[in-house]
């Protein structure tokens, strides 16, 4: 009745609430970002979304202004409760629960349009990026998918194994990395050093993840899609224009800096269910604070992302809840299975890491001892950024001798 977005007009619909798919999917739609925190630019809005709104507010404001034709008001109003009520049952209809959280949401967009958009996106990326791709064979690709995939592979939920996982690294200086709803990572080299060890890399990837399991990208699309007939009908009975900051500053940052504690709070139960160190995950958002020590940091309320101190707070209150999970894991079965398929991974691999024995055990052994001196983190006396990673000469970027 309501989940009339199919993924043929999807575009249309996307682009008559604001956010027109092209193309190339708008990355403040799809990817999450974890290094950026700045406030995302607006999308461009199409001319007939300004047509459309001004039509329905003028149309509807002299509805209700209108003393010599009351039917008129009669009129608006029906159409206003119409609206009103197709909103609330689209977001009925559409309404499901969140894996872990339990939080309540709805997404108006089916999975099967998720897929092909998010397919479709990620595409896009790896054809632009495709000279800074890592080969698949390359160590710290090696790496990311082992532990992406063991964090999959121990989730429990089973429509998120089903998923077409593919985990991608670019050399690139950017500390960042970002999911697309199907299945589909990518990690940029210069937040490998920020990682640390596989616990770092386990903390980065399980929120990545999280976004997936929560679909977090469409849930913002489908709250605008849901909020904006509703602005369309508080300008026309108010006769107040409101200015699409309010909506960003009340609606879309709050939901977005929620989105990324819920993401933290799924990723961590993920870890401990893969049996990582949940311990370590405040820890990588402490070293991503110093790494933006000397960045020009908004406020907190002016962002799509929170604070990385209020992050690492929040994560250390879920520990206990995470450590549960990993305590019904059976972690030595889990660990002794994950280190044989990444030792086999690794020894097919064919840059020479068998020359470099501190190298190999810090991929598979994981140990923070071994990394610690490797990866240019605050630890080892240097700031988390200082070094820039490269792979010219086939050297591995998660580590640096």
């Amino acid at each position: 009745m309501f989940r009339v977005i199919k993924s043929g007009n999807l575009r249309s619909f996307s682009a008559a609430i604001g956010f027109p798919l092209k193309s190339t999917f708008p990355v403040d739609v799809e990817r999450r970002v974890v290094i950026h925190r700045h406030a995302q630019p607006e999308s461009r809005r199409p001319v007939h979304f300004w047509v459309l709104r001004a039509v329905v507010a003028i149309a509807l404001r002299r509805a209700v202004k209108s003393p010599k034709h009351p039917h008129r008001r009669n009129v608006a109003r029906a159409l206003s409760a119409v609206l009103v009520a197709g909103v609330g049952g689209a977001y009925v209809y559409n309404y499901e629960q969140v894996p872990i959280t339990g939080r309540g949401h709805s997404v108006l967009v089916p999975r099967s349009a998720e897929l092909e958009i998010a397919t479709n996106a990620f595409a896009n990326i790896k054809r632009k990026s495709a000279k800074a791709v890592l080969p698949s064979n390359h160590p710290s690709t090696k790496l990311i998918e082992a532990v992406g995939r063991r964090i999959v592979a121990q989730s429990g939920l089973h429509w998120l194994q089903e998923l077409p996982w593919e985990f991608v690294v670019i050399d690139s200086p950017e500390a960042n990395a970002f999911v697309f709803s199907s299945g589909k990572v990518v990690v940029f080299t210069g937040i490998l050093p920020i990682m640390h060890d596989q616990d770092g890399v386990a903390t980065v990837l399980s929120h990545e993840i999280g976004h997936v399991v929560a679909r977090h990208q469409f849930e913002r699309l489908s709250i605008m899609g849901l909020a904006y007939p509703l602005l369309f009908l508080a300008e026309a009975w108010t006769g107040l224009p409101i200015p699409d900051l309010v909506l960003t500053l009340a609606v879309e940052l709050p939901h977005s800096r929620s989105t990324e504690y819920e993401a933290d709070h799924i990723g961590l139960v993920l870890m401990g269910r893969a049996c990582y160190d949940i311990a370590k995950a405040p820890l990588f958002w402490e070293r991503m604070q110093a790494f933006n020590a000397n960045a020009a940091q908004p406020h907190e309320y002016f962002s799509t992302h929170p604070a990385h101190e209020n992050r690492s707070a929040q994560i250390r209150a879920w520990l206990p809840e995470a450590q549960q999970e990993k305590d019904a894991a059976h972690c030595a079965v889990v660990r002794e299975g994950f280190q044989s398929m990444l030792r086999r991974m690794l020894t097919k691999s064919p840059f020479a890491i068998s020359n470099s024995p501190r190298l190999a055990s810090t991929l598979i052994d994981g140990s923070s001892t071994h990394a610690s001196g490797l990866a240019g983190s605050a630890d080892s006396g240097g700031s988390p950024g200082s070094t820039r990673h490269r792979t010219s000469a086939g050297s591995p970027t998660f580590v640096m001798n």
